[in-house]
C-alpha cells in the first residue's frame, strides 16, 4: 500500500468517526521547549476557530478554542492519522462498526511459517468487506477503511 492510499484510507476512517478536515493548515507548537511552530494538517470534531495573520501567512487557534473542543467533543484536534499503524486508534473504529450491528471475524493461519490473517465484516452472514492473507493490523485496517468508505458514501 503506497502513502497516498494509506492517507485516503485513514481519511475514510476519520470521516466515519466524525472527524472533519480543515483548511488552511494551522501553525501549532509541536516542540517540547515551546514557540517552535510547525504548519500542520488539522482534523477536529467541532469547527476550528482561527486567528489569521495573512500578512505573515500564519494561522493559530483562537484563545479558548482548544478548551471548547475538549469540552464539546472530548478531544481537541489531530495533526496526523494513525489508524494504519496503531491498534489503539484502530480499535475505536472497530467498536464503531460493532455498535452498528456488524460482525467482525478474524481467522489466523500459517503460510510457510508466517502467521497471516483473513478478516471480514459481515451482517446476517453476508460478507460486506474482506481482506485475505495480510498481516493482522494491515488486514484489520483494510477492512475497516473499506467499510468506512461504504459507510461514508451511504451505501450501508
Amino acid at each position: 500500500m503506497n502513502s497516498i492510499e494509506l492517507q485516503e484510507r485513514n481519511k475514510q476512517i476519520a470521516l466515519m468517526l466524525g472527524w472533519k478536515y480543515y483548511e488552511p493548515k494551522v501553525d501549532i507548537d509541536t516542540s517540547l521547549i515551546g514557540r517552535i511552530y510547525e504548519r500542520c494538517e488539522v482534523w477536529a470534531k467541532i469547527p476550528i476557530e482561527l486567528n489569521r495573520y495573512e500578512q505573515y501567512d500564519q494561522y493559530y487557534f483562537t484563545r479558548g478554542w482548544y478548551e471548547k473542543a475538549i469540552k464539546e467533543s472530548g478531544c481537541g484536534y489531530l495533526t496526523s492519522l494513525k489508524y494504519h499503524s496503531d491498534w489503539n486508534w484502530l480499535i475505536e473504529a472497530i467498536r464503531f462498526i460493532q455498535k452498528k450491528s456488524f460482525d467482525i471475524t478474524i481467522d489466523f493461519f500459517s503460510s510457510t511459517g508466517i502467521l497471516k490473517t483473513d478478516a471480514f465484516v459481515s451482517k446476517n452472514s453476508d460478507i460486506i468487506v474482506e481482506s485475505l492473507g495480510k498481516e493482522d493490523i494491515e488486514a484489520m485496517f483494510e477492512i475497516v477503511s473499506d467499510f468506512a468508505k461504504l459507510y461514508n458514501e451511504k451505501k450501508l
